[in-house]
Order: structure tokens, then C-alpha cells, then sequence
């Protein structure tokens, strides 16, 4: 291994100014980042030149930096930054083969950042010309100008957050090729596996997790599923995959729904903070189930019959009955209270599909949220869909074609739940549409990856997401800009129910 005086020669980049000294917390994080950014072979001494290296090392943190911008509306998004490090670093351990933890990669962005700012911020003659920095300084550039309101996107405010953030490696597996037919249906989509462990546990043959009910256990049976989250549980949540986008493979959004399961659903007598508590009604365990499968059809029969133009693809969606059936054990058996799931319809008909018309793959995003509440002694169903439609014009541009298609489908969903619950002897008492979430201006907003986010945000923090389940904080889905679903308000008002003058546009 060379000198790290060596090796830290490579970091000194045009446009860029490394403070001199050290430049990583440690000894032992500088020997990781040297060996991320420089590579191995020269780490063991190779003889190639500064130059290529540098050109090496440039390219690595224009893919780290990219990541990050990608994903500006998720910082902004969530009050915790350390929940969205664990997401760059999982697409940075996928992207560049690493094993680097979340913290490592929070501060190697935190360190570039502040050299990019240093640089700028001192008096220079020569400004820097084309070459090996110029394409990464233009994405540090927008990474610093995405970031410039954000206290936590100093080095100061770095160093807190970073280190409240899970510690975990990801352990490299060799990446599986796509079935032929899926290469066809999904042409022009990254169809690479997100690489998720957890950490070696001592007890990995108790997985899936034993205290998983039967019905959530069984959708992490799926091979795939099982080799990529083996270990994965409340105690060792391991690294996030990436959040699925509106053109993510069936088995990549199963992939990261199973993580958020996982990591999420503790054991029985979790010990849960007073304000959960009381918000939910609970003493222990957390009463939130997710539905582990991408909702694309509304039965069994529908699915199958998309079987062959989905290139064998339609049995790793979901259907609605299916998760319909889901909640009400959840409800009977299971003891949850609330039950969570993700709808990804697609609008294509099965010749457009046939035809290859990538284009019209892309799937609609919308989360669901299907809670048991009790109204004047009388326990029934409150109704939640985090649909990020009117709040967001570029997603509203981009469905504009198939809006008729969103709305009947809507109001398809709609009905099929109301009549569910009928048929479980559960009165419809709320129905809540709408909500929205931060997002970067600059970004063409994703519907799925938004709803996905929704959903882990849910399972994470749910005290901070979910309004209460009582009734006189009803009016906190109203300031979380969700409107009320004016068909089930009628249905409220002809059994008495208080009346309220909602514009909904749906």
C-alpha cells in the first residue's frame, strides 16, 4: 500500500482546493476513500500515471455527485438527511461496486463540496480550463447551488448528521442478467439488480423475520428477493436500495418494498416514543403493515392475462383484490390498525405492449394508506391515496395523454374499496386524496419514486407523516394538502355526517 501522501496527489483536481493537512476525519476513513477514488490497483502500487489517475478519480465523483443532485427533491423532502445519505449510498454501492458506509460517502460528498467552495472562494488568477474537472466542477456547481439554503449541507452540520446514520457495508454479489423478455418489454431500462444486504448477522437462517406475519413473510420467499435482503430486519436494516421510478422493473419496486418491510416492522414490545403512542393508540408494536408488491391490476384474472405481453413479468405485480384481502387479515389477525401499499398501473393496451412502445410502459404512481378508525363507538374504514398529481405540473404533464385513463381508474379504486369495506361490514368514515411532498424545482417529478418515498416515510416515521386516527385531528390531512374524496363526503352527509364545502378535482 502507498504512502496516503501518495495517494491523496490524485485528489487535487483543477477547480478544486483540498485544504492541506488532513483531509478525511481519520486515518482509517482517508485509507478507504483512497482506496474508492484511486482504485486497487494503484493503492498496491501500480506504475500508472498521476494523470490517468486523476482522470480515474474525477470520474468517481462525477457519479457520486450525480447520484446526489439526482436526488435534491429527496433532501429536501425528508427532515432527516442521514435517511437520504443511506439512499445515495445504496446507489453508489451499486454504482461503483463499493462497500463504503453511509457515512463514509456523506463525508467524501461534504469534503469535494467544500473544496469546490474553497476554491471558488479564493483569489485566482487562472481559472480552470477543459479537461479532467471541468464536467465534475459544472456537477459540483449544481450540487452547491441545489443545496445553498440547506444548513445541512455544510461541513459543520455534516459531521451531526452523518454520524447518527447506520454504519453498514454492502457486501458485493455478482449482477444477474434480465430474462430475454423482460430485456424486450422494459427496453431502454436499467434493469440492473440493486445490490441490498444488511450486515453479516450471526442469525441469519431466522429470516424472513419470525415475528412477520404469514401473509407479509410470504412475498420475501421470491429467490431473487431472498438472496438480496437475507438479514435485513429491525436490528440490521442495512443499506437502502434506491427508490424505484415510474420505469423500475416489477422486481426492483418488489426489492425495495421488501426493504422498507423488513427494516421497519419491529418485534413485538417495541418500546415506542410518547408521541407515537399516543397518536396511535398503542402501547407496543408498530401497527402499520406493507403490502410487498407494485399494484398494476385489479385481479387475479387481469394479471394472468397480461402474462404473455408483459414477458412473463405480470406475476411479480400485485393486484387490488389481493391487497384488499391483505388489509383485512392485517385488520382480523394481525393486529395492525393500518396497512400501506404502492399502485403502479400502466395505461398501455397489450398491442401497444406488444409493439414494444417503451413509452407507453411507464406507470402511474400512487400510494394507498386503509386505516381502521372508531367514529361515535362505530369502528370503520378511514381511506387515504397520496397522489401527487395537481401539486406537481411536470407529473400532471407528463400523464397528461392518459388522463381520462387516471381518472376512470381512480374511480375504480374508489369504488372497489368502498365496496370491500361494505362487504367486511366496515362503514366508509373519511376518504382523504391528494398531498404533496418537497421537491427541487429543477427536477422532472417522478410519481412512483414520490409515492415510494411517501411509503417508506410512512414506515419510518409514521407519527411524523400520518395524521392521528382521531377524529378531531382530522383536519391535519387538510394541512398535508390532501382534499376529501367528495363521493364518500355525500355518502357521509346521507348518514348524518357533519357537511364540508371541499373543491376536489380528481
Amino acid at each position: 500500500m502507498p504512502r496516503s501522501s501518495n495517494a491523496k496527489r490524485a485528489l487535487f483536481l483543477p477547480g478544486l482546493h483540498l485544504n492541506p493537512g488532513q483531509v478525511f476525519s481519520s486515518q482509517a476513513v482517508a485509507e478507504r476513500m483512497y482506496g474508492l477514488l484511486v482504485g486497487n490497483e494503484v493503492h498496491q502500487g501500480g506504475d500508472k500515471h498521476l494523470g490517468e489517475v486523476q482522470k480515474r478519480v474525477a470520474k468517481i465523483l462525477f457519479a457520486i455527485f450525480d447520484i446526489c443532485v439526482a436526488r435534491v427533491p429527496m433532501f429536501l423532502g425528508l427532515s432527516d438527511p442521514a435517511l437520504a445519505w443511506q439512499v445515495v449510498a445504496g446507489a453508489v454501492a451499486e454504482q461503483c461496486n463499493c462497500t463504503n458506509a453511509t457515512t463514509d460517502i456523506s463525508e467524501l460528498v461534504t469534503v469535494f463540496a467544500d473544496a469546490r467552495r474553497s476554491f471558488l472562494n479564493r483569489p485566482h488568477d487562472v481559472m480552470p480550463v477543459a479537461g479532467v474537472g471541468s464536467s465534475l466542477t459544472a456537477i459540483i456547481d449544481r450540487w452547491l447551488e441545489a443545496t445553498a439554503e440547506s444548513n445541512w449541507a455544510s461541513s459543520s452540520q455534516q459531521t451531526t448528521t452523518t454520524t447518527a446514520a447506520i454504519n453498514t457495508t454492502l457486501a458485493s454479489r455478482p449482477v444477474s442478467s434480465a430474462p430475454p423478455a423482460l430485456d424486450k418489454l422494459f427496453a431502454g431500462v436499467n434493469l440492473i439488480d440493486t445490490q441490498v444486504s444488511g450486515r453479516e448477522a450471526d442469525d441469519t437462517h431466522d429470516w424472513p423475520p419470525s415475528h412477520l406475519a404469514t401473509t407479509m413473510a410470504g412475498f420475501l420467499v421470491h429467490p431473487g428477493l431472498r438472496e438480496q435482503l437475507r438479514g435485513v430486519c429491525w436490528d440490521n436494516k442495512g443499506i437502502m436500495p434506491g427508490l424505484p421510478t415510474d420505469r423500475s422493473d416489477p422486481f426492483r419496486v418488489r426489492l425495495f418494498l421488501g426493504w422498507v418491510a423488513s427494516a421497519y416492522t419491529p418485534p413485538p414490545g417495541h418500546h415506542h416514543d410518547q408521541q407515537m403512542r399516543q397518536a396511535y393508540g398503542i402501547d407496543s408494536g408498530r401497527p402499520l403493515a406493507l403490502y410487498m408488491a407494485p399494484i398494476a391490476f385489479f385481479n387475479n384474472g387481469e394479471r394472468q392475462g397480461w402474462y404473455q405481453d408483459s414477458g412473463c413479468q405480470s406475476k411479480l405485480f400485485g393486484h387490488l383484490d389481493g391487497f384488499l384481502s391483505f388489509a383485512a387479515d392485517a385488520f382480523a389477525t394481525g393486529g395492525k390498525r393500518t396497512v400501506l401499499g404502492l399502485m403502479t398501473p400502466f395505461f398501455a393496451t397489450q398491442q401497444e405492449a406488444r409493439a414494444l412502445q417503451k413509452s407507453h410502459m411507464r406507470r402511474f404512481g400512487m400510494a394507498v394508506m386503509l386505516r381502521a378508525v372508531e367514529r361515535q363507538g362505530v369502528t370503520g374504514l378511514q381511506a387515504a391515496f397520496f397522489c401527487p398529481w395537481d401539486k406537481h405540473p411536470s407529473i400532471k404533464k407528463t400523464w397528461r395523454p392518459y388522463e381520462w385513463n387516471v381518472l376512470l381508474w381512480k374511480e375504480k379504486v374508489l369504488g372497489a374499496v368502498e365496496k370491500w369495506a361494505a362487504g367486511c361490514g366496515m362503514p366508509v368514515h373519511e376518504g382523504y386524496m391528494g398531498g404533496s411532498t418537497t421537491a427541487w424545482k429543477g427536477k422532472d417529478h417522478d410519481s412512483v419514486e414520490m409515492c415510494a418515498g411517501w411509503l417508506w416515510r410512512a414506515m419510518e416515521k409514521p407519527e411524523k407523516t400520518l395524521p392521528s386516527f382521531l377524529e378531531e385531528d382530522n383536519y391535519e390531512w387538510e394541512e398535508c394538502l390532501f382534499n376529501k374524496v367528495e363521493s364518500w363526503m355525500r355518502a357521509e352527509e346521507e348518514h348524518g355526517g357533519d357537511e364540508m364545502d371541499v373543491d376536489q378535482d380528481m
